[in-house]
């Protein structure tokens, strides 16, 4: 299955962009439909400003109408895009290596990740698409600002300051629907064990143990909440972590892989490896 990514779009459409970290689309309608599923490699924020347009996110039947956002997340598959003529929409579109240093800071990120994936289309009232509107404005401003030596760093922040604002919408949305169900509940409780404990412990017995349930009635839980298995957000924080380390430290694959306790740096190689398509150095390299 073919992927949506930074450098996959930038391929069709010459927005405003940070390599293939970060790009801005002023007019998602100019993009071409797909014909075939897409598999998300990234984050992608959206809001249509007129029109309207449907797809489908993991199989369910979603659409977007006018001053409503979208948020689709790594690993979710798009399918069955159309739109309505007068359909106009902004997108802004995050490699996980950026979307990990913009969020670095922010807390409660379980609530973001539950929120998209149960709930990715939301509406705006209209303080928040005035202020949606004009982030977009002043990142899209920043980002062709050659002239700007720290124009990466101005990005990520007001990228950060952004994402606090979608936070707050997602949280008012949260406090205007019905109770948790009882596996989203579970969900956030175990995101954030994840989040503390996946440096040192990686198998789901154990994770299980601590919510004390069983690790089959875990899987099925987090399954049914965030459609990825509890293994999947283990290595998901996992590899989010080995990439932040080697893009951003100077410690050696050796010091990573006992830091992140694997048996040896071998392992951790071959672990990386197949989650990301290259070797640690490699990657470092790149």
């Amino acid at each position: 299955m073919k992927e949506v990514s930074v450098s996959s779009i930038r391929r069709q459409y010459a927005g405003s962009n940070i390599e293939d970290d970060l790009l801005l689309i002023d007019d998602f309608g100019k993009i071409p439909n797909p014909e075939q599923p897409r598999k998300i490699d990234g984050i992608v924020l959206g809001m249509c400003q007129s029109g309207q347009v449907s797809f489908q996110i993991d199989t369910e039947q979603h659409i977007i109408k006018a001053n409503e956002a979208v948020i689709i997340s790594d690993g979710q598959v798009l399918t069955g895009h159309q739109a309505t003529p007068d359909f106009k929409g902004i997108l802004i579109i995050m490699s996980n290596d950026f979307f990990q240093e913009v969020l670095k800071d922010v807390h409660d990120l379980s609530s973001l990740f539950l929120f998209s994936r149960q709930r990715p289309v939301f509406p705006l009232e209209a303080e928040e698409l005035i202020s949606l509107k004009n982030y977009f404005r002043a990142i899209k401003m920043k980002v062709d600002d050659y002239e700007q030596p720290f124009r990466k760093d101005v990005v990520r922040s007001l990228m950060t300051a952004m994402t606090y604002d979608v936070c707050n919408v997602i949280s008012r949305m949260q406090h205007d629907d019905h109770a948790l169900q009882r596996n989203e509940i579970f969900f956030i409780r175990y995101i954030e064990l994840v989040k503390q404990n996946f440096r040192s412990e990686r198998h789901v017995s154990w994770y299980a143990k601590q919510l004390g349930i069983t690790a089959k009635y875990l899987s099925e839980v987090i399954k049914k909440a965030s459609r990825r298995t509890p293994n999947e957000w283990i290595d998901y924080y996992t590899v989010l972590e080995i990439r932040g380390m080697l893009k951003n430290t100077t410690l050696s694959i050796r010091e990573i892989s006992n830091i992140l306790n694997f048996s040896n740096q071998s392992f951790m190689g071959k672990f990386f490896k197949d989650h990301v398509g290259m070797s640690p150095s490699q990657y470092r390299r790149k």
